[in-house]
């Protein structure tokens, strides 16, 4: 519902080396929503889920039910790191309920 909150959680499918600081970015650019900056990972919590909380902007706007996309990007604190290189991470899609209905 428009104003309201949720959560997904993050992690990540490997290891990244001792020593090696990973950061997911949310990237949001549909207007729809807010997100949790972002959130950092290494050798020793990569594996935990970290949550990002979405909030759903509240418009003014009569809308039907329609829907916000949250992508996120990685990059590592070593440039030469393969997490550098084109890791796609997994896209989170919000349906929206408008509540000026």
């Amino acid at each position: 519902v428009e104003g309201g909150s949720t959560g997904t959680n993050v992690r990540l499918q490997s290891q990244p080396p001792v020593g090696e600081t990973i950061t997911v970015t949310s990237v949001v650019s549909d207007g729809q929503t807010t997100v949790t900056a972002s959130r950092q990972y290494n050798s020793t919590n990569w594996n935990s889920p970290k949550t990002f909380t979405v909030t759903v902007i509240n418009d003014t706007l009569v809308e039907s039910a329609h829907s916000g996309t949250v992508n996120f990007s990685v990059s590592s604190s070593n440039p030469a790191s393969a997490w550098n290189l084109g890791v796609v991470p997994n896209t989170f899609v919000v349906g929206i309920v408008d509540n000026e209905i």
